[in-house]
């Protein structure tokens, strides 16, 4: 048997119902200096968000409320939360949201929508002399698995209504969000240099080594969940364990290696138009590769063009979601196979710099920019695209691909714009010629 990041656990919905009164939270219109506001002015014991602009608040009480047209405030029962689109995970992530990374630690009120692990010496100065720390976000996702990202925040002077703004809870080793100007630092999330903060996965040095890995952060907050939430669990918060059926210590070939998949193809680099931070992003990357010795003796042609060409390409644009820019996101064709980056995400850019400072990140005697781990995953990533669109396993050895013979693939997702409930089911299966076949159907 082996444990795996899935969770199984029982809510107790009766007993919290009787405890705890739920709103739902919608925010309209970009609103969220409003929804700062509601938050700052009441007490919830927890809040989680449940979707884009909709949050899911917990009290002991329900407080008084000023009415706002931007938001859309209601209160629910648990059991019209299907309705709602409200999942155990989300009931779970509010109990998960109270604990702290302490051992043993008590359950506290949180304003924070995801619980923020911190641990003393995860704060450095940086060189421009502001403060930067790095987090362990704990987070239940909806297929039940716990997941643990590292997160950088960088430490800004001013605090803004409509911004996320972060304070470290020192006491309690949690990074809380902050919905009032009050004492600092403030820290906001994003890497405006270019370290890369890790946490290592399981650390058996020492207890204290332990504790400070991410297996170390899991066990502890789930042992405090467990303590401190007994009233509203049926059953512990376990990580599932699963038979293991086959296993291989077969050594994984070198991760350049992903280019001989694309060999003797085009690759083209190409930008959104009149962006200046996009276009120097995309002249950067196709100027790496161009000196890339990897991409040279697979015979790769990089071009940096105008506009999506057939074949492989690459497009550089901005992230609409934080409305810095339109919307230019290009879909892929049958004969343009088209990933996608950011300025922002992969270009690592923050508002204020005056460019994008992007660099292949390669580690060893050998600074190929063709090693750089990102750039590597775009063109994985590339190579399922493009086998997507043909609808075979290219990219799939044989031996692999005869294992999926025997699996049938299914996602699910509701209609939204149906009056009547209803969902959609596509079904993936493969033929013993690695032949992808898709169907799809509606079910009420």
């Amino acid at each position: 048997m082996v444990q795996t990041t899935k969770l199984d656990y029982g809510i107790n919905m009766l007993q919290l119902q009787a405890d705890f009164h739920f709103l739902l939270v919608k925010v309209a219109n970009n609103a969220y200096a409003s929804y700062n506001r509601l938050i700052g002015s009441c007490m919830p014991q927890a809040l989680t968000a449940i979707g884009k602009g909709k949050y899911l608040l917990m009290f002991k009480e329900l407080p008084m409320l000023s009415h706002d047209d931007n938001l859309n405030v209601r209160e629910i029962l648990l059991e019209n939360k299907s309705q709602f689109r409200i999942f155990p995970n989300h009931l779970l992530q509010l109990l998960v949201n109270e604990q702290t990374a302490n051992s043993p630690g008590l359950s506290e009120a949180s304003k924070t929508p995801e619980l923020l692990v911190v641990k003393e010496n995860w704060c450095q100065q940086c060189s421009d002399m502001r403060l930067q720390c790095f987090a362990i976000n704990v987070k239940v996702n909806w297929e039940q698995d716990l997941e643990l990202r590292v997160q950088t925040y960088t430490e800004t002077a001013e605090f803004k209504w409509d911004k996320p703004i972060y304070k470290i809870d020192a006491e309690h080793e949690r990074l809380v969000r902050c919905y009032q100007p009050t004492n600092g630092p403030y820290f906001v999330r994003g890497n405006r240099k270019r370290n890369r903060n890790s946490v290592e996965f399981l650390s058996l040095q020492d207890e204290s080594s332990f504790l400070q890995s991410k297996v170390g952060i899991a066990q502890t907050v789930l042992n405090n969940l467990n303590r401190n939430e007994k009233a509203y669990l049926t059953r512990p918060v376990t990580f599932h364990k699963s038979l293991v059926e086959q296993y291989s210590r077969t050594k994984l070939n070198e991760t350049q290696a992903i280019w001989k998949q694309i060999a003797g193809s085009q690759l083209t680099i190409y930008a959104q138009p009149d962006d200046k931070l996009s276009t120097g992003l995309a002249d950067r990357m196709a100027i790496e590769l161009m000196k890339s010795y990897i991409v040279k003796e697979s015979k790769i042609q990089i071009k940096r063009m105008s506009k999506a060409q057939s074949g492989l390409n690459i497009q550089v644009i901005r992230d609409e979601r934080e409305g810095t820019a339109k919307d230019y996101y290009e879909i892929s064709a049958k004969d343009q196979i088209i990933q996608h980056v950011t300025v922002e995400k992969f270009g690592n850019y923050r508002n204020g710099d005056e460019e994008v400072r992007w660099k292949p990140s390669v580690t060893g005697k050998d600074k190929d920019p063709g090693r750089d781990v990102s750039i590597i995953k775009l063109i994985q990533e590339l190579c399922i695209k493009r086998d997507l669109a043909r609808k075979r396993l290219e990219f799939v050895e044989e031996a692999l691909a005869i294992k999926t013979l025997a699996f049938s693939f299914y996602y699910f997702y509701f209609l939204h714009e149906s009056p009547d409930p209803e969902v959609m089911v596509i079904k993936l299966s493969f033929t013993s010629k690695k032949e992808m076949v898709f169907s799809k159907k509606r079910y009420l």
